[in-house]
């Protein structure tokens, strides 16, 4: 029976089973409340933003109330309907993902990390249907990076600066196949920080994989890790 795992500064929870501590990419599990919320605002701002652009548009190429008094508000709201252009392809395109691809799942032989720890770690994700009909490719990284938020007169920013990071080897994946997996060995550098968490600042360690299946989708899932401040002697 698979049982929770209580984690502790906002990290996922895993779920323990007899294979190890799964984490799976809350990234590519579908929601509906996720789907018809952003699906709907994506709806509403390219119906109203292709509206008045077209309208601005329709009058600066008839000339009508001059077409220079005309030029600002058509180039207003050209981008705004640009933005929302390529909110919608990005949405198609995360739908399309999920429709083909079940999420990631990766399974680690114990959690959370400590600093110093070496472990073997298995990455899986399963094709919902049907099988690559093209080779296709798999790379990963484990990245430790700091987070933070700030203040920039009424805007609130973030940037991040990567600390320390590995890159494993690329492996092919073959033609029909139906799950792809994928195993690295980590370790967690005992000089390197463990995982912080406050409001505005953050260390946090995260494992990406990769995935490049031509003909089905080309998709990243990324792996929060909790790396405790605990050194194996």
């Amino acid at each position: 029976m698979a049982t929770r795992i209580k984690t502790t500064t906002g990290f996922s929870e895993p779920t323990r089973t007899v294979e190890g501590f799964l984490l799976i990419d809350p990234g590519d599990v579908w929601s509906w409340s996720r789907f018809l919320t952003g699906g709907g605002f994506l709806l509403v701002w390219c119906g109203i933003s292709f509206s008045v652009f077209s309208v601005f548009l329709i009058n600066f190429l008839s000339g009508q109330g001059g077409n220079f008094n005309q030029l600002l508000p058509l180039l207003v709201t050209g981008i705004f309907a640009l933005v929302g252009m390529v909110g919608l392809i990005w949405g198609i395109r995360l739908l399309l993902v999920i429709v083909r691809l079940k999420p990631g799942e990766l399974v680690l032989p114990q959690y959370p990390l400590r600093l110093g720890d070496a472990c073997r770690v298995h990455y899986r994700r399963q094709l919902r249907s049907g099988s690559t009909q093209r080779k296709g490719k798999i790379t990963a990284q484990l990245i430790c990076y700091e987070w933070v938020q700030y203040r920039q007169g009424t805007d609130t920013k973030t940037a991040t600066h990567t600390l320390w990071e590995e890159t494993f080897p690329l492996n092919e994946v073959d033609r029909g196949t139906r799950r792809v997996e994928y195993d690295a060995q980590i370790h967690i550098a005992p000089h390197n920080p463990p995982s912080f968490s406050a409001r505005s600042n953050q260390i946090r360690w995260e494992m990406r994989v990769n995935l490049d299946l031509p003909g089905v989708a080309k998709d990243a899932s990324h792996f929060r890790l909790q790396v405790v401040p605990e050194v194996i002697a």
